[in-house]
């Protein structure tokens, strides 16, 4: 989804894809704090355990962009493919998920050093969530995954 709330809930953050810009909002005042320009239209955000940094997919860039929170600038950016959108993250294995869906594929990747892990080819607009949960850790240490 293009809206992420800090667990205080004091913290919004929206993706305006169309402006090309992530808005931090005070929902106490529901006022814009800050913006940070991000090219390439993000459309989903991820905040990450911990709250300092936070993703975002980049449709157009077809990339996805490692946002500090804290300076609200982009730290890093990983070039995943066409229209990147769907994340999913795994704090317990340390791993994400992003769908390339122009070149139907989904991206495996680091959460300590948002580097790519591996990639799995899939038949059209891939869902990460979905894959994830067919190749759950138990499932996994008992198939030939693709994406191990």
């Amino acid at each position: 989804m293009g809206i992420a709330l800090t667990k205080d809930e004091r913290t919004m953050y929206i993706a305006t894809r169309t402006a090309d810009t992530v808005a931090e909002i005070d929902t106490a005042k529901w006022a814009i704090r800050r913006t940070l320009k991000l090219e390439g239209q993000p459309v989903r955000l991820q905040i990450l355990p911990g709250e300092k940094r936070m993703l975002a997919s980049l449709i157009v860039d077809g990339a996805m962009s490692v946002i500090d929170l804290k300076s609200l600038r982009e730290i890093k950016r990983m070039k995943v493919g066409l229209n990147a959108e769907g994340m999913h993250i795994d704090p317990k294995t340390g791993e994400g998920f992003i769908s390339a869906q122009g070149e139907k594929r989904v991206v495996r990747f680091s959460l300590k050093t948002f580097e790519r892990k591996g990639v799995i080819a899939t038949q059209g607009s891939p869902d990460p969530i979905l894959i994830w949960r067919r190749w759950s850790p138990i499932r996994r240490r008992r198939s030939k995954c693709p994406l191990v």
